[in-house]
């Protein structure tokens, strides 16, 4: 989220809210988490003149997948 909304920026946001282009993949390697993965990725939407933005983040390890979805105003 400090990504998307930096506090230094408030209360800018509406202008300078940005998401990362393309998604974001991290490897990790330390114990407990040897080879697993977390791919983030960001998208923007208006509806009815507000503005959202939805982080998408989906975890790899193993066999087990998981997901998790926000979506934030501004």
């Amino acid at each position: 989220m400090n990504t998307i909304f930096p506090p230094e920026e408030y209360p800018g946001y509406g202008v300078t809210a940005e998401c990362a282009a393309g998604p974001r993949v991290y490897l990790f390697e330390v114990a407990g988490l040897n080879a697993c993965t977390a791919t983030v990725s960001c998208s923007f939407m208006t509806v009815q003149s507000s503005n959202f933005a939805t982080i998408q983040s989906q975890g790899n390890c193993g066999s087990v997948t998981r997901m998790v979805q926000i979506r934030t105003g501004f």
